[in-house]
């Protein structure tokens, strides 16, 4: 939750590392380097059945490598997103978008294996990246991740979108490991209408006191300056990223008669709740609309890095609400649209010239007036598509 005062200071600008897989230049062609091996049929089918696989030892140990130590940075020097998101009394670090500001991870995007598992398991032809995101809980950190899932605050339509978790570290059920709803990415679900129940539940209230934010009235433009600031863009942007997870919470359908995503830990009983124990090159591949959560961690030593990645095929467009996620770089797309661009390129089957030729020439800072003005294009859409 973003503090009641002080300032979010601008991305300190400083010599990014560099290592063995960096590359420094422009993307021609596809250069997305091959993973270890191949998925089986079995994996790509169980992907297709519950919404979720565990593929073991996928990614080179260069890249684990390179991501941990790039995780490690970013939390010395976080983005707009960083401040926002984390929490360093609570021993809790997320980030969004870090490829804009770091070559590291604008190298993991391009080159690692990513690209290429996703095309396989989605069967599609062309991949485009969607968004990265880190998290590092610390030993000691007490911050559930609340179940959810990704496609909420995401503006995509389509069923060829999936989220690559590669961890960095071990995991377990007492550090952290992430659970998963097994099927639950083909579930009636109340995401793809608005949903009108009032949020007025304890049950939720109490949920929201541990993520550290009081139920929010929607996003409203006119709580952001003017000339744009970042901080009063993000504050509106995210009372409409709150409101619309905690009409999840509240009323989303599940299983057995049960209404709202608080609902799920007094019924674990009666849900198909699978996990894993991680080693670091593991990877956890799911539907952006699987149902997932982690514990704090309970580890007196341990780490848990991760780095997600979300990766979009064939057969996606772009669908924005006021419950996405706020964008600070412009992107250039209208409702319908194929992905695409220097905010969303396209990786596979062939790097588009020109998509990233900005952020190969340097780091990309976040802009409010663009965020601004995204917001304000979601409000009109929504409301033309709603007339």
């Amino acid at each position: 939750m973003l503090p009641e005062s002080g300032t979010i200071p601008q991305y300190e600008r400083k010599q990014v590392m560099t290592s063995q897989v960096t590359q420094k230049f422009p993307p021609v062609g596809a250069t997305a380097e091959a993973p270890l091996r191949a998925l089986t049929e079995e994996e790509i089918a169980t992907y297709e059945r519950d919404g979720v696989v565990l593929v073991r030892k996928i990614f080179p140990e260069r890249w684990v490598t390179h991501v941990a130590e790039a995780i490690d940075d970013m939390v010395t020097r976080p983005t707009p997103y960083g401040r926002l998101l984390s929490n360093a009394d609570r021993h809790m670090y997320s980030d969004l978008f870090m490829w804009k500001y770091s070559d590291a991870f604008r190298e993991f995007v391009y080159h690692s294996p990513a690209a290429r598992i996703a095309a396989q398991v989605m069967h599609s032809q062309r991949v485009n990246f969607l968004g990265d995101h880190m998290f590092r809980k610390d030993a000691g950190c007490e911050i559930p991740t609340n179940w959810h899932t990704d496609d909420i605050a995401w503006p995509v339509a389509g069923r060829q979108a999936m989220n690559i978790w590669l961890a960095c570290d071990e995991a377990t059920a007492h550090s952290s490991a992430l659970q998963f709803i097994r099927g639950s990415h083909l579930w009636e679900s109340a995401r793809a209408t608005r949903l009108s129940g009032a949020t007025g539940d304890d049950r939720v209230e109490a949920a929201l006191s541990k993520l550290g934010w009081k139920p929010s009235e929607g996003l409203d433009l006119s709580q952001v300056e003017q000339p744009a600031t970042m901080r009063s863009v993000i504050r509106a942007a995210f009372h409409g990223v709150h409101r619309r997870l905690e009409e999840e919470m509240a009323c989303a359908p599940l299983p057995n008669g049960q209404t709202g995503l608080v609902s799920i830990e007094a019924h674990r009983d009666q849900l198909p709740i699978v996990s894993w124990d991680v080693e670091p090159g593991d990877a956890l591949i799911f539907s952006l609309r699987t149902l997932h959560y982690s514990t704090g961690n309970a580890s007196e030593t341990g780490t848990r890095r991760a780095l997600a990645t979300r990766w979009l095929g064939d057969d996606t467009r772009y669908a924005p609400t006021t419950g996405n996620l706020p964008v600070f770089w412009r992107h250039g797309l209208r409702p319908g649209d194929r992905f695409g661009g220097p905010l969303f390129p396209q990786i596979l089957p062939d790097v588009v010239p020109g998509e990233g030729a900005e952020r190969f020439a340097g780091p990309e800072e976040a802009d409010p007036q663009i965020a601004f003005e995204d917001l304000r294009a979601r409000v009109e859409w929504e409301n033309e598509a709603s007339a």
